[in-house]
């Protein structure tokens, strides 16, 4: 799952949420104008409403997502509280406290999620201290009927949320990552690229192919094939980060190296050697390959797609050199 679907999900939530609390509030805000006729509430409540539309249209709009995020939940969470202190912990406002584990959790994740919904109990429980301070029995009466029922969704909410999350992080891996060998793939690549911004200090794009790799498919079988692309990607991971290692497709793959010019350089050279002198076992078989580079700088301005049509030029010109090299001019 993409970023943009966390944020598409999370923009219908709160969609739903304003255009749920308009209702609710103008429903509570007329009720307690003719039965409670507390000023503060009733403003409070009418202003949520109001603000609620506002959100409504904004998010409708696609504007103003991250600041709603955090004010319309904040404001339901005011309001209900402002209430639960007026009315009084005895009053039924106080059950509007077992939606704020599940709006935290959905609106905030799991790490803010757990903070706010431990907060949130810390503030109600204080008006508890507040308003029984009197009666004795008061712990082993209705504040555990309150404590224990909030314990219970924010257990729930937290186990789902969990769950959530777990299953969000493996989608996202079988999406980035290439089956085979456990590389990261073409759509990680542009994610990063996507996400980056400038990139750190100097950074340089090397393309790499598989010298002669039909050969190998021909001789040996595509067992075989898979099996040696599988040692060379740990191969690759063994010298360079695991997040820096990509598999652009078939027998290429691209590494993005941070540092300077000489240390990259020296690293790509380490690979080719290392690769050159190394024997792939698959399927009983003992067999030796060489690798082609072609290497650039990645300029604060390019693509990626420019990048990776430079580094490429430079592969073909090692190609032409008689494979088995780097090239990075």
């Amino acid at each position: 799952m993409s970023i943009s679907n966390h944020n598409i999900q999370k923009t219908d939530v709160l969609k739903g949420m304003s255009f749920c609390l308009i209702f609710v509030c103008a429903i509570l805000a007329t009720a307690n104008y003719f039965k409670n006729q507390n000023i503060y509430v009733i403003t409070s409540e009418l202003f949520l409403c109001l603000f609620s539309i506002y959100c409504y249209c904004q998010l409708r709009k696609n504007k103003q997502i991250t600041v709603i995020q955090y004010a319309l939940p904040y404001s339901y969470f005011f309001v209900v509280i402002l209430a639960t202190n007026i009315f009084g912990v005895y009053s039924n406002v106080m059950d509007w406290t077992f939606t704020f584990p599940v709006l935290a959790y959905v609106l905030f994740g799991l790490r803010q999620g757990t903070t706010i919904t431990a907060g949130l109990l810390l503030i109600q429980s204080i008006s508890y201290f507040q308003q029984y301070t009197q009666q004795v029995n008061w712990l082993y009466g209705t504040y555990l009927n309150f404590v224990l029922p909030y314990a219970v969704v924010w257990t729930i909410s937290f186990a789902y949320e969990y769950s959530q999350n777990k299953t969000k992080l493996a989608l996202i891996r079988l999406a980035m990552r290439d089956p085979l060998t456990d590389a990261q793939n073409r759509l990680a690549l542009k994610e990063k690229f996507k996400h980056q911004g400038k990139p750190p200090v100097e950074s340089f794009i090397s393309v790499i192919d598989v010298d002669h790799f039909k050969k190998v498919n021909d001789a040996y079988g595509h067992e075989a094939g898979d099996i040696v692309l599988q040692e060379l990607v740990s191969v690759m991971k063994h010298i360079f980060n695991d997040e820096d290692v990509y598999r652009l497709g078939g027998e290429e793959f691209c590494i993005i190296i941070n540092g300077h010019y000489d240390e990259a350089y020296l690293k790509l050279n380490q690979l080719l050697l290392t690769v050159e002198n190394y024997t792939f076992s698959a399927n009983n078989l003992a067999l030796n390959i060489t690798i082609s580079i072609g290497f650039s700088e990645m300029k604060l301005n390019s693509s990626l797609s420019e990048s990776l049509k430079l580094a490429d030029q430079h592969l073909y010109s090692a190609k032409a050199q008689g494979r088995n090299c780097i090239v990075t001019k």
